[in-house]
């Protein structure tokens, strides 16, 4: 029982450890549809999000394609609606004002979501 207490209160120690490890690549998760209206979910390094582009459907509906670049040096293509776009580029907007706020005060990044 004390052993299960000890490992159970290591893992919990160690979990927010992990989630601030700043080595760690900082993630976008956004909702993702296509032109038939099927939807899924994606996760994304937001340093590797290349560009988000306007993108029209042979119905007429307006779409956004996120471009994200590979390891190999390709894209991979997300295509997303244009509020999800705007919640992506927020996501974004935030990375780099906490990147910028540590530059000027000599401190780590911290980052609320």
């Amino acid at each position: 029982m004390n052993r299960t207490l000890l490992w159970l209160s290591l893992a919990l120690v160690a979990v927010p450890a992990l989630a601030a490890d700043p080595s760690r690549p900082l993630k976008a998760t956004f909702q993702t549809t296509d032109c038939a209206g099927a939807t899924g979910f994606a996760s994304v390094d937001i340093d590797r999000i290349d560009r988000l582009q306007p993108m029209s459907c042979e119905s007429g509906r307006k779409l956004k394609q996120v471009l994200v670049k590979s390891r190999t040096g390709s894209f991979e293509v997300y295509t997303v609606a244009e509020t999800e776009a705007g919640k992506i580029e927020a996501q974004i907007q935030q990375v780099m004002d906490s990147r910028r706020k540590a530059l000027e005060s000599g401190t780590t990044i911290h980052i609320d979501r």
